[in-house]
């Protein structure tokens, strides 16, 4: 798979939105500038600042001081105090944007944004002096993360800010505190640190510890993960873990301790929906525990044992529009014994639905469906920590980040493992269950991650759009360039490297026949030719090799631009232009010798110019027309979610309603469990808080009025 920067740029469908001209600055609070900047420059305006408005440099000093360096370099065209000119306006925002990150992208990160735009503000008419603005803002977005149903939008997008000492550090070296209460657990806190450091084989470690009075968990993992442009499998991640926790339920503490191997692969994009499949398995073994004794557990279980499980798990996620859809089954062979033997089987189901409405730019409302059930069946013997404990904390089937299977009932009315028995005799755990659940959230306040005088400009719109019909474009060339047709008429340039060794013989034996300064001349333009069209051929040369030519090297090569006013001839023409001229020259010998290779050399051009332009004009065309406008669905879509949608700080009250019930098949079935409350939601950056209260009405005497949950999350913002 080719690394070329070029390659790369197209295949990640990249927009890049340079607001380098503006008929006036956007309205703003105070001095407004209404004006075109040239009449502040006719008017013999000074600046009065210089400014540039980027995320982040209120969180770090050193961002500041290196957005303060850009500014004061003497290199820059546009100072304070100076005489306001549209041109130094211009320049100096070239200047800012190439102080920016690259636009960093691969087949991890497909598309790659810059809203960058110069601005004027604070315009004094009294004292004639104006500010300078730029503002400049970087995403970029994962390809299998934003699709993944389970991220919550909070891993799809990358904020790109200036690199400094503690930006640089932060992006490898992540610590991301954790803070929490539950009933179970008490007030609990802890610390995740990820380790960003690619290699061979793994890509990052992850060590994440939490604790409280009465619970401890911590575990440490290896992860690698690899993305392809190509083919059916487009992700695959897998990790090595080892975690240990100490968790407490209704009468007991669940105890584990466990060593992980797992792979998970994710498929292509599948038809017009963005169906997504996923598919894993996983191997893990060590020991499950709990404080009870024998005669406290169910008929069959055994309180403490060693554990091995063979999972396998497989599931799908859809995108219909803003919505998204997931649907994940689960199945476990688990052993309890020293040596591997079949004790039980454990199945789970896991589907849920995002629905997501926009009543007016940057205030979604969003409705969350959710779905679980599992069985167990047991063979032998099942250890009791591994029967289904329900609450208000999720329990993953799989060890994964971005794909979530709940293996227990979720509801929000109980604390952390606290749905766990269904009669007063105290036996917990369950053999079967299902849980349903409903959250509404609605954004009453919110500031936007694009700023607003950007989206409100009347040119806005028709500049993206184009930067999305170029891309799509330069997708579709790519497509068609890695098919065996394509790759045909990248063949065709052997022999037309072979013409051009005939030709650069027979000038240097004209060369060395000293025939005057004029047929000198005239040979040294050929040989100029000569190098341009070599400089081409090893490009596809070395592309055939790798795996399949540019269609832009073809097309420079034998083809050219014949529609252009004026037209632009390609490489090969212009060297059989000029050797016709050094044919007709008075004094070159053998001049039919010439006319013999011109006529070879454009047999050849001309015979692969033709497939060139047969192939784009073929049923393979067609489909990678197809292809590149289905996949440029995507990135248009999730601009105009980043653009219309998504907030720096936002403010949602949360509405739930969940339904559990919990069968412990020795015992009464059980009945529905309800959970009715709401609470609230803040995020501010990467930061996300939220806290609520959960009602359980109709509750059984050993069951709690009901459940607080508190919950503070911080993303990587420097991913």
């Amino acid at each position: 798979m080719s690394n070329r920067p070029g390659r790369s740029v197209f295949l990640s469908a990249a927009v890049l939105v340079l607001w380098t001209s503006f008929a006036a600055a956007a309205p703003l609070a105070g001095n407004q500038c209404t004006e075109p900047p040239k009449t502040y420059e006719e008017a013999n305006y000074r600046v009065g600042n210089v400014r540039i408005d980027t995320p982040l440099d209120w969180l770090f000093r050193s961002v500041d001081r290196k957005l303060n360096a850009i500014l004061s370099d003497p290199s820059m065209p546009i100072k304070k105090g100076a005489l306001f000119r549209k041109i130094d306006e211009d320049e100096g925002f070239i200047k800012v944007r190439q102080s920016f990150p690259e636009l960093a992208v691969g087949p991890m990160d497909r598309i790659a944004v810059r809203l960058a735009k110069p601005t004027l503000q604070n315009c004094d008419t009294q004292a004639k002096t104006l500010d300078v603005v730029y503002r400049v803002y970087t995403l970029s977005f994962s390809y299998y993360l934003s699709r993944a149903f389970e991220t919550g939008k909070k891993d799809e997008v990358k904020r790109s800010v200036l690199e400094t000492g503690a930006t640089r550090l932060l992006a490898n070296y992540f610590p991301q505190p954790l803070f929490g209460y539950n009933r179970s657990r008490n007030l609990f806190g802890g610390s995740r640190l990820t380790i960003q450091q690619p290699a061979d084989l793994l890509d990052k470690i992850v060590l994440d510890v939490s604790g409280s009075s009465r619970s401890s968990a911590a575990k440490a993992e290896a992860i690698g993960e690899r993305d392809f442009q190509n083919g059916f499998i487009r992700h695959l991640d897998y990790q090595l873990r080892y975690s240990h926790s100490d968790m407490p339920s209704t009468s007991t503490a669940l105890k584990e301790g466990l060593g992980l191997t797992q792979i998970i692969a994710a498929t292509r994009i599948l038809g017009s929906r963005e169906l997504i499949l996923r598919f894993g398995a996983s191997f893990d073994a060590g020991h499950k525990q709990t404080d009870l004794t024998q005669a406290q557990v169910l008929p069959g279980d055994v309180p403490q044992s060693p554990y091995g499980s063979l999972k396998t798990f497989a599931g799908g996620t859809m995108r219909l529009g803003r919505h998204a859809l997931k649907a994940s089954y689960g199945l476990q062979l688990g052993s309890a014994r020293k040596d591997a033997q079949l004790d039980y089987i454990k199945q789970v189901f896991d589907a849920g639905a995002n629905l997501r409405f926009l009543v007016r730019d940057h205030r979604p409302i969003t409705l969350d469906l959710q779905f679980t059930g599992g069985a167990i069946r047991n063979r032998g013997r099942v250890p009791t920590a591994e029967h289904f404990f329900g609450g208000n904390s999720e329990r993953n089937f799989i060890a994964s980040d971005t794909w979530t299977i709940r293996s227990d009932p979720f509801i929000r009315s109980f604390p952390q493992n606290r749905l766990a028995q269904t009669t007063a005799a105290g036996i917990v755990g369950g053999d079967s269950f299902f849980s349903a659940n409903i959250t509404a959230a609605a954004t009453v306040w919110g500031k936007p991650l694009v700023p607003t005088e950007i989206l409100k400009d009347p040119d806005f719109n028709q500049m993206v759009e184009f930067e999305f019909g170029t891309a799509e474009t330069a997708l579709k060339l790519d497509y068609l360039s890695n098919t065996p047709e394509f790759n045909k008429v990248g063949e065709m340039v052997m022999p037309i490297s072979t013409k051009l060794a005939e030709i650069a013989a027979l000038l240097t034996a004209l060369a060395n026949q000293q025939l005057g300064s004029d047929i000198d001349g005239q040979i040294q333009l050929c040989r100029a030719d000569i190098d341009d069209i070599n400089e081409t051929v090893t490009k596809l040369k070395q592309d055939l090799e790798e795996g399949s030519p540019r269609s832009a090297d073809i097309r420079n090569l034998v083809v050219g631009f014949p529609d252009k006013k004026p037209p632009i001839s390609s490489e090969v023409s212009e060297l059989t232009d000029d050797l016709t001229d050094l044919k007709d020259m008075d004094g070159v010998p053998d001049p039919a010798a010439i006319q013999k290779l011109i006529a070879e050399l454009d047999a050849e051009r001309a015979a692969m110019a033709q497939a060139f332009v047969d192939v784009n004009q073929s049923q393979v065309a067609e489909r990678a027309t197809r292809q590149a406008h289905q996949d440029m669905k995507y990135p248009r879509r999730v601009f105009s979610e980043v653009s219309r949608e998504a907030n720096l700080i936002a403010v949602s009250p949360v509405l739930i309603f969940d339904a559990a019930r919990l069968r412990q098949n020795a015992f009464a079935s059980g009945s529905v469990r309800y959970g009715v409350g709401g609470g609230v939601r803040v995020s501010v950056v990467s930061l996300e808080v939220t806290a609520g209260y959960a009602l359980n009405p109709n509750r059984k005497p050993w069951e709690s009025r009901g459940a607080l949950l508190f919950t503070m999350e911080v993303s990587n913002l420097f991913r």
